[in-house]
């Protein structure tokens, strides 16, 4: 169960987009028994569809702009989950994808057909940029998947490379719901690029806190794999990195204590490690995005409230429920500021799952928002 914090006047639109997508996958009775494990499984929590009606809600909300856009995010998501079924990025070590069974046929057109539902569904937007947006977001995920999984030495440069790896592969989407319902509500450029950047980094967090969690549930299953996490990244800043580099490679005498070292050094610092100051990001490349986005948040450096400085501490070292609803809290205050409403009130929850807890985007202005079939 993922406790997701949605307010019941969502609720029933993220219905309607449901509606949709169950409905689009269903209309041919020949993938039917294929597509139902992707595109109805009960662990879905359609987030993606979430952030991209809660994002036309900062400005003119009107569902029948926005539900093709928040319907097709969620078949293309959909899509992206049958195909990562061909490729498995726990079978690549290093850069070099290993010979996989590249004939199962079901997942491959079950894929195909549903990246051409979804591109159905866009077509239906009444903003064009939604095309772009989406398709922008595909293209990245594909050269994620081509990419290299990052090399574990020099520490800069895997730093750099799995924020950008994992940005692509894990936060596009979510950066691409954003800016499609920013669009259909008729934000600014600005907002919509405001509201991309928070779906960005929103989205590397909740990935780097599935790391976390896996790691800790299948005792360093991703070492065994070759697979380069933050928490291996964190660990051989402060540990031996050339032995670690050795269990990474497949060295099953380090590998028990390659576990113990990431737990120590790599895990806890996730947790316990938080930059005072906006102005001076713990670490990584993505600083300047990070920098970027707190000052489109308001964020002036030292002197910045709270809730940016721990927005910023979300975005340099995220691993917990308490971070990522933090950022969240402080990703809906930016909204407002951008739109220049008045600050929201007390968040709401709505549980539909069981693993983290995000407080909920209020709308907007009242005046500006209009509900469809209303005046």
């Amino acid at each position: 169960m993922i406790q997701l914090p949605f307010p019941p006047t969502l609720l029933g639109d993220l219905h309607a987009v449901d509606q949709i997508v169950r409905e689009r996958a269903r209309a041919r009775a020949t993938v039917i028994r294929a597509a139902d494990p992707y595109v109805l499984s009960p662990d879905e929590s359609r987030l993606r569809a979430a952030l991209a009606l809660l994002s036309a809600q900062v400005g003119d909300y009107q569902l029948e702009r926005i539900i093709h856009a928040a319907a097709a995010v969620e078949l293309i998501h959909a899509a992206t989950r049958t195909h990562n079924d061909l490729i498995d990025e726990g079978e690549r070590r290093r850069g070099q994808a290993r010979q996989g069974d590249w004939n199962n046929g079901i997942s491959l057109m079950v894929g195909d057909y549903l990246f051409a539902l979804a591109a159905g569904e866009m077509s239906l937007s009444p903003d064009p940029r939604v095309i772009s947006y989406y398709s922008q977001a595909v293209m990245q995920i594909c050269e994620s998947e081509l990419a290299p999984i990052p090399a574990l030495r020099p520490l800069e440069r895997a730093r750099a490379q799995y924020f950008a790896h994992t940005g692509s592969a894990a936060a596009s989407l979510y950066a691409a719901a954003c800016r499609a319902g920013a669009a259909c509500g008729g934000l600014s450029v600005e907002q919509v690029e405001a509201l991309g950047q928070f779906g960005h980094e929103l989205g590397l967090a909740l990935r780097i806190d599935e790391e976390l969690r896996d790691f800790r549930a299948h005792a360093g299953e991703s070492l065994r794999r070759g697979i380069t996490t933050l928490p291996l990244i964190l660990a051989a800043t402060d540990s031996d990195g050339a032995r670690l580099e050795l269990a990474l490679d497949g060295n099953a005498v380090d590998h028990d204590w390659a576990v113990e070292e990431v737990l120590r050094h790599g895990i806890a610092p996730a947790h316990a490690d938080r930059n005072p100051a906006c102005d001076e990001p713990a670490s990584g490349d993505h600083r300047g995005s990070v920098a970027h986005t707190n000052r489109s948040a308001g964020c002036q450096g030292r002197g910045c409230d709270g809730g940016n400085r721990n927005r910023h501490e979300f975005a340099t070292t995220a691993s917990d429920e308490a971070a990522i609803a933090s950022a969240a809290a402080t990703g809906s205050r930016m909204f407002h500021r951008a739109s220049r409403s008045s600050p929201p009130g007390p968040y709401q929850s709505v549980t539909v799952g069981n693993r983290t807890s995000i407080p909920r985007f209020p709308k907007g202005p009242e005046s500006s928002v209009s509900r469809a079939g209303s005046a």
